[in-house]
Order: C-alpha cells, then structure tokens, then sequence
C-alpha cells in the first residue's frame, strides 16, 4: 500500500507536488501535455509576433500609407512616398560592396559598355508593392568622373535597365523617382562601343558608294498612318531598300502630310482598341511580308494628354515586333527647354519610350546659339536627355542640307543653292572684247560673304530678299558634322541618323570622311577653305574669297557671248559644289570700215533691185522641230489680259470621253483639264504614244470646249532611280521641255489652249527622286516656257501650281506662299504666262477669307482652319496671298489661274471605299453648290483671275470621290449659273 506524502513534502518538492496533483485529476494530463503546448505554439505562429517573420523579417521596416524613408549606413536612401502604399508593405535596403557584387552572377549580366562603381543597393518589398519610390544614392568617390557618361541601371525580375535619374553635384547624390520598387540598383560608368549609323532616304538619289563600308541601317519614307490604323503608301524603293541590299531596312511610318501632323488620325488609331490593334497587325504583316528589320515611327504633335495612350501604343508595338524579331525605333521631336535640367517633352514620355523602344533617333536643339556658352545649352539637353534614355540606343539625327530662314518660316537649301540666292554675276553693260571686264557676285558682296559659326561649325550668311524680308541662311557641312559627332562621342550615344542626305545638292563630300572615323570611334577636326571657283566657258579663270566675290577676267577678242560659271568650294578648290551659270554678253568688235564710194543714185519712181537682205523665208518642212532658243535673255511675258474661263478637270483615262465632255456642255463650261502622265506616254526617249491625248483633243474640240494639259510624272528612263517611289521630275530638265514642246507643236490650233508646268511641286508625293526646291522647279520652267512659245505663241503657259499648304520642314511640303516667293526670286515673271493655284476650301466658305478673325463657323468639327489661320486653309485667302505676292514682284498685270479648288462633301467615314477628308464631314452637299457658285462668280469679276477650274467632275474612287461634281447639287447649280 503506498504511503501518502507529508504536507510538509509537497511544498518542498514541487515535482512530487505535481505528480501528486495529477494522480488526483488524471484528465488534466490532455491538457497540459497535450493543449497547452499547441496554444503556446500558436501564438508564437500567428500575429502580431508570429516566430517566423520575426525571423525572415530582420531589417524590415513597416510602411503604411503615410510613407516611410530607409537608409543604410552609407546613406543611401529609399522613400515611399505618402499614398504610395494603401494597405501596408515592408521594405529592407542591403548592401552588397562594390568587389564583391563585381564578381557575382548578377554583376555579370550588366551590358559590356558599362561598369558599376558603386555598391549593389538591393531593395526588397513584402506586401503590397509601392506605386511610386524615390531613391537617394550617394555619389561614389572614385570612378564618377566624367559625369557626363555617369548612369543608374536598376534590377527587374533579374533583368538590368537604365532608369531616368537626377545628378545632384551639390549634394554629391543620385536621385530618381520611380513607378515601381526596382530589385536593386548600381551607378555604373558608361563606354563608348561601335556606332550605330544610319540615313533616311528621302529622295532617289542614290547614296555614295563610301555609305557601303559606313551605313549600317537605312530608312526609307513613305508610309503614313490612315484612316482606323490602315497604312498608306509605300516606301521609297532603291538600289539600298531592297532586302538584298547591305543594309539593314527599317522603314520610317509618319503621321504628317501636306497639311502638317495628322494628330486626327493618331488620336483616333490610340483611343481605339479595335483600330490600335489593327495598326499593329497591318505593321507586323507588312515587316514579315516585305523583311523588313522594323520600322521607324515618327508621329508628331502628340498632345500631353496623350502622353499615356502615346507610350501604351509603343509598348504594344513593341512587344508585337519583338515577337516576330523584329526591332522599334522611334524619332522623338526636340524638346522646348525651361531651364538648365528641365525640358518640356509633351505627349512623349521619353524614359518610358525609351526603355520600350530599341532605337530612339532625336534632333539637336535647331537654334545655333545652343552651341555657344560654358555650358552650351545643347550639352544641358543630351546631359538631361542621357539621364532619361539609355544612351546607347539613342541615336542624334543630323541634318546634311541647310535651312533660310526668316523669323517665320524656313526653307531646305544646299551648298548649290547659295549662290543662287545672290542674283546674277554683275558685268559692265559697255563690257569690250579683249579688256579686263570685272565680274561679281554683287548680292554676296552685299552680305559680307559667307561666316563660320565657330561653336556649331555652320556656315551662315544674310540677305534681304525682294520684298525687303531678312533672311539667314545657315549651311551644314562636314565641320557642323564633326561638331555633332563629337558631342555623341562625349556622352557615348549610340549612333548617327543622317537626314536629307543629296549629293547633287552640293553636299559637303567630306562628310563620308567625316562619318568614316566616327565609325572607329575617331573625332575628326575639319579645315574649311570658302572660295569661289570662277569659270568661263568650262575654263577655270580663278578662285577668289567668299567675302570678296569678285573676279577681274581677260575677256577675248571675238566678243559675243560667254557662259560664266561660279562654284562654292569649302576645301580651296578641291571640290566644288554644283555651279550656278550665267551669261556675259560683250560688245562685238566692229572692224574698221573701209571708205568705198557711193552708190549711183536710183531713179525715181523706180523699184531696187532685192538683195539678200530682202529675201523671204522660206517656210520649214512638214514636220520638223521647232528651232531652239538660244540662251539669251527670256523672251517678253505675254500678259494674258481679260481671259476668263470655266473649266472642270475630268477623269478622262477611265471615262466615256464624248459623255464626259457632253456633261461639261450641260454645264456650260468651256475649259476642261486633263492630268498628262508624261511617264505613261513616252516610254523612251522621242517615242511617245499620244494617241489618247490626240483621242480626247478632238472630241474636245468637237465639243467646243478647250484643254489644258497638267504635265506631271517622269518616265523611268529619265531618273537616276529608275522611277522608284512615285511621280517626280526628270534629271535632265530638258527631257520635260522636249515632251512639252511636242505636245505644244502637235495641238498648237487644234485646241490646246494651255499647258500647266508640273503639278504641285512644293510636295513630296509629287517632287520624288529631287529635294524640295523652287529653284530646281524653275530649272524645268526656265527649260520649257521658251520653247513652248517658240512652238506654239497661243498656248498659255501656266506656272505649276504648288499645294496649298503651311506644313514647311522641306521634307514633306513647304509652305505654297514661301515656295511661290522662292519661285519669284528665280525668275518666275519672266518664264510664265499666267500663275498656276490649287485654293482649296476645306471646310471654309469661298468669301470667307480665314486670315480674317471674322471668318469662323462654330458648328464645324474640323478646327484646323479656324485654330491655325493660314491662308492655305481657304480658297479666298490663297487667292489674295498669290495676288500680294505677285504684286510685290512686279507681276500684277499677270493672272492667277486657278487649276484646282473645291469642297469635299460625305456624311460617314468612307468615301468611294476610302477614307474622307475630316472636312468633308462638315460640308452639306447643299453648301458645297454655293460656294463653288460664289467662287466662279467673284473670280469673273476680279480682271486678274483666268480660266478658274474645279476640282473634279467625275473621279470617283476613294477619297477623290468626296470632291466629286457629277451627280450632286454642285452639278446643277453651276449649270443654272449665268455665265
């Protein structure tokens, strides 16, 4: 039998007290053996002190929606700021030093242009992640310098990026706010690596063979952004697009036309899923089906309220291209500056573009004083831009062509071009045979002769133009090149983007040179050596300063006529840019008479005898071509006074011919025009079919209704290019002067009543394979007028007409009233019968003149006209800007003929299977009547306008069809206008 313990013993022994209790509540043992450790096990489970995120969570600190900053000893910080959290997070900062996170997997995975310098700061976050982080990093000490090449790439599920930062030199810090917390960080030090260099071709001429061993990437144009993401057009096809060529081709895609950036359609295309989607698609589609590398895209005037739907659409392009390996650039426009570290960028978001994109192609700041100063304002914009973009995918775009500019407006111009603007080469009226005539380029004298802006490296130079408008003329060449190139040497930039590159401009050849050591990572100093080369009947007669550009020369004894030719070289005379001629005409030398005796007197009432002065002409064999002019002055403008006309153009090629013109007869009309591809008739040299023109001027005639021919588009054997990437003028200006006067002989009489130079020159579509330039038009106008005249003195020559447009960047237009100015300043009064117009009326009425703040139609959707107020926009404010511009010149006795103009009408998104016109939608058919009425009855009664045509009668197909007469009120209005 067991003894029971003593009182005594159980206070004692607490053990055996236990023991004892637990013998009397034998049920108790569950409890404690068995519950009570659970519950302690619990608790330290489960929150607020649960064991293990004790454990993992060392370091951690809470963050809530006030915000939070955690530093480390070295001082490094990271902030969330207020609101960034909702419902809480933790976040721990480590710190891994700089040589042991160089040799760890990590560190090898940063590209091989870069090398970090700094501890690897990790960021580690549980819980909700942050929608904003700011980090605070200490400059390192050593390896920092040059700052400029200084960047912060951060880690993102393991993969490493340049993120946009701030240098705080006065702080000696690193700042940068995110939208997310990045894995880590580390400041690296950048290094240079082999450029990338591409060029744009805008134009047919071909690039030099030097761009073989240099171009790495080309970038033709022509595809533009339509209608619910639809793609136009089609690039510029060479020798160099082809997908055999050496380079790779990446397409550029725009959204700018004739009439400036069609945000309409980008705005539409990004706010549309379905659209985006289908641009997309229709991108991808084409890369895969033509191979190309990928595409460039340049979508201008993107809003800031745009910025979002901007940066989604290239996210998604992006990811769509690199699916099918395909790659992305994208051409930023320059930002307008605020101050030393602040640049407006509106709709673009250039970190994020830049971190989506593979390439991003950027302009320089365009004003030549953001090269001046310590620091010059160009290196606060790529020390900015560099902190932003990963300079290793940027590319600066450099123009080759130069730019004249007065305070509103700028025009592309080539080294050829300069002397041009100057006037012609001055020789003394009473100039003698075998004397010394002195010759100079008086304009160029007038200007000082040509400057060097040292910081930039461009040539530059002013002049007042007819009008007394200041002009600056600023040239690049191959010193404002190496200027550039040394600025992306000095921030290790990823590459060149050479823009309008034309050799037969008269770029600066060294360029290649130039471009050739940048490709081994070499600046490249350039000595420039202005001189004028002289020459005199092919003859060399001397080289003279630019700032004294005049030239005495030996003239020869025979007198008569000289060709005198003047060149801008920069190299002393090595090369020469293209030479502008003129010619000197001198007296002739008179032999000394002899003394002979006088003739027996005559009887009177008696007829001489007829000597050979006296003898008629005989007339010229059937057939046989007009004589050429010689290269004397032109001859006398013919004023073609009083004659007005109502004309239609017709859609003659597609048409029942005798149907169409009985239409015109209903209308009581009596000119129609017609659009003559020359590069469909002729299809080699002197072997033109014009056997639908011969078709189409007799029924005409027989209809008693006059023609004007509108003469465009060069045949494939008149083009370097072979005629690739659209309508454009020949090399030789000649050949569109023999086709022209051709037609001119054959329907000289037979109803030909006139004939149009070339259609809208001012305009890419229409001027491929050559730069935009008036004075290359007035190469082709100074070449056929004469002989047009010469074959036919009746026809009236029309001076094409340009586009009205105030879109000027020389590329894709240039301004209609700055071209028609160029055009004036090359000789337009003394090469032209009457001055051709296009004044379209969009969605203005036709006395409504649109510079006139009075001139306004609240209901309209479409605003351009209203918001932007230039002339162009309307058909009577184009009308009166010709009539100034005229004036001005001397030419007000002349009249403008109006070949083109009317008001686009539809009342859905599709005209004829295409897209409309977005002033279409604003314009009821109705309206449209009255205005075309109201535009043919003022013009009557003005003197100084001609046969006025409408833009059209019958075409039909896509968005012509919204301008179509035929068959609307338009049409039966003007039949029941009196005439």
């Amino acid at each position: 039998m067991n003894a029971r313990p003593s009182a005594n013993s159980l206070r004692t022994n607490p053990v055996a007290s236990f023991s004892f209790w637990l013998r009397k509540h034998p049920g108790s043992a569950l409890i404690y053996f068995v519950l009570l450790p659970v519950l302690a096990c619990a608790v330290l489970m489960l929150p607020p002190i649960a064991l293990p995120s004790l454990i993992a969570n060392a370091g951690y600190i809470a963050v809530n929606s006030k915000g939070m900053t955690v530093s480390n000893s070295d001082g490094a910080e990271i902030t969330i700021p207020e609101n960034a959290v909702k419902k809480g997070s933790s976040v721990r900062l480590t710190t891994t030093a700089l040589n042991s996170f160089t040799s760890s997997e990590l560190a090898q995975k940063l590209a091989s242009n870069v090398e970090p310098i700094s501890p690897f700061y990790q960021i580690q976050v549980q819980g909700e992640q942050p929608k904003e982080t700011q980090l605070s990093l200490p400059l390192p000490y050593d390896g920092a310098e040059p700052y400029e090449t200084l960047d912060l790439y951060a880690l993102w599920n393991q993969r490493w990026f340049k993120i946009p930062f701030l240098l705080n030199l006065d702080d000696e810090r690193l700042e940068s706010t995110l939208n997310f917390a990045p894995e880590g960080v580390v400041v690296v030090q950048t290094f240079p690596r082999a450029p990338m260099i591409s060029a744009d071709i805008q134009t047919r001429n071909a690039l030099p063979e030097a761009a073989d061993n240099i171009i790495v990437q080309v970038n033709p144009i022509g595809l533009q952004l339509a209608d619910a993401g639809s793609i136009a057009g089609e690039p510029i096809n060479t020798t160099e697009t082809h997908a055999s060529s050496n380079f790779a081709v990446v397409p550029t895609i725009t959204n700018v036309d004739a009439n400036g950036a069609r945000t309409d359609l980008t705005g539409n295309m990004m706010e549309d899923p379905e659209a985006r989607k289908a641009h997309i698609n229709a991108l991808v589609d084409l890369a895969v089906q033509k191979v190309y590398r990928g595409y460039n895209v340049s979508y201008q005037g993107i809003s800031a309220g745009d910025q979002e739907l901007f940066t989604a659409f290239v996210k998604e392009l992006a990811r769509a291209l690199h699916d099918k390996q395909k790659m992305l650039s994208v051409t930023l426009p320059a930002p307008i500056p605020i101050s030393e570290e602040e640049f407006d960028t509106a709709g673009y978001n250039w970190a994020l573009l830049g971190r989506y994109a593979d390439e991003i192609k950027l302009p320089l700041l365009s004003d030549p004083r953001a090269f001046e100063g310590e620091p010059a304002l160009q290196d606060q914009y790529l020390a900015w831009t560099t902190k932003q973009i990963d300079r290793s995918k940027i590319q600066l775009v450099v123009p080759t062509e130069g730019r004249d500019s007065t305070a509103d407006t700028y025009t592309p111009v080539g080294l050829s071009d300069v002397l041009k603007l100057m006037g012609q080469v001055s020789v003394p009226e009473n100039a003698q045979p075998g004397t010394d005539v002195e010759l100079e380029l008086q304009g160029l004298a007038k200007a000082g002769g040509i400057q060097i802006h040292e910081p930039s490296g461009l040539f530059y130079f002013n002049y007042t133009d007819a009008n007394g408008t200041p002009h600056t003329v600023w040239l690049e060449n191959a010193d404002s090149l190496a200027k550039k190139i040394a600025l992306a040497l000095k921030y290790n930039l990823g590459g060149i983007a050479l823009a309008n590159y034309d050799s037969k401009t008269g770029a600066d050849e060294r360029v290649w040179t130039v471009l050739e050591n940048y490709k081994s990572l070499q600046p490249t100093i350039v000595e420039n050596q202005l001189q004028l080369v002289w020459k005199v009947d092919g003859k060399v007669i001397g080289k003279t300063p630019v700032q004294e550009p005049k030239i005495v020369w030996k003239a020869p004894k025979d007198g008569g006529q000289h060709n005198i030719e003047v060149s801008l070289s920069v190299d002393g005379g090595v090369t020469a840019s293209p030479p502008v001629s003129y010619v000197a005409k001198l007296q002739e030398a008179k032999p000394t008479p002899k003394p002979t005796e006088p003739p027996p007197p005559t009887k009177t009432g008696t007829n001489p005898k007829p000597t050979a002065s006296t003898k008629k002409p005989t007339a010229a064999p059937a057939g046989s071509p007009a004589p050429k002019p010689t290269k004397a002055a032109p001859p006398p403008v013919k004023v073609v006074g009083g004659q007005f006309g109502y004309g239609i153009q017709l859609d003659w090629t597609n048409k029942d011919r005798d149907g169409e013109l009985s239409q015109v007869n209903s209308m009581g009309f009596n000119w129609v025009k017609i659009q003559v591809r020359w590069c469909d008739m002729e299809g080699s040299k002197g072997n033109a079919d014009l056997g639908s023109t011969d078709d189409f001027v007799g029924k005409a005639a027989a209809h008693g209704v006059k023609v004007i021919f509108s003469v465009v588009c060069a045949p494939t054997w008149s083009r370097s290019d072979g005629g690739a990437g659209g309508s454009g003028p020949p090399d030789n200006m000649n050949d569109a002067a023999d086709f022209m006067t051709g037609l001119a002989s054959r329907y000289c009489g037979k109803g030909l009543g006139a004939i149009e130079v070339w259609n809208e020159h001012n305009l890419l579509t229409e001027w491929h394979g050559k730069p935009l330039s008036a004075a290359l038009y007035m190469d082709m106008l100074k070449a056929a007028y004469p002989r047009i005249k010469a074959a036919c003195p009746d026809i009236v020559v029309v001076s094409g007409a340009p586009t009205p447009t105030g879109w000027n960047d020389g590329v894709v237009a240039i301004d209609d009233a700055v071209f028609l100015e160029q055009m004036y300043q090359n000789g337009l009064k003394d090469y032209s019968d009457a001055i051709g117009a296009h004044p379209s009326g969009f969605n203005v009425p036709a006395l409504c003149n649109i510079m006139d703040p009075a001139c306004n139609r609240p209901e309209a959707s479409f605003r351009a006209p209203y918001e932007g107020r230039h002339h162009s926009w309307g058909f009577l404010g184009t009308m009166l800007t010709y009539r100034q511009i005229m004036v001005a010149h001397g030419d007000g006795g002349k009249q403008i003929w109006p070949t083109e103009f009317g008001w686009p009408t539809h009342t859905g998104g599709s005209c004829g299977g295409g897209p409309c016109h977005p002033a279409g939608a604003d314009n009821s058919p109705e309206q449209a009547a009255q205005w075309y009425k109201e535009a043919y009855q003022w013009a009557k009664q003005q003197g100084w306008v001609g046969v006025t045509t409408a833009w059209q009668l019958d075409f039909d197909r896509g968005e012509l069809d919204a301008f179509r007469i035929a068959g609307k009120p338009a049409f039966d209005a003007l039949a029941a206008m009196p005439k």
